[in-house]
């Protein structure tokens, strides 16, 4: 099963987007735009889909908005009606 979370704010550059999920990571425009947060809930966020089985990744540019996309192992949906 994949999920896709896209926005369209301010991105980040590719070195930041492989940081991203890194505890405490918080990019250079997100702490000079005084955006309050710790830099955890990426972090978590990927710990609780990987001992899921799953993986998540993040696709960025500047000023373009971020793409946040989830892999989960999945059973057979139910049947169609």
């Amino acid at each position: 099963m994949l999920l896709h979370v896209a926005d369209d704010g301010m991105g980040m550059t590719a070195a930041d987007a492989a940081r991203v999920f890194t505890r405490f990571f918080r990019s250079p425009a997100v702490r000079e735009g005084s955006i309050p947060g710790a830099g955890l809930g990426l972090s978590i966020t990927k710990a609780i889909v990987e001992r899921h089985g799953g993986s998540i990744s993040c696709s960025s540019r500047p000023g373009r908005g971020s793409t946040f996309t989830v892999e989960l192992p999945a059973e057979a949906g139910p049947p169609a009606f």
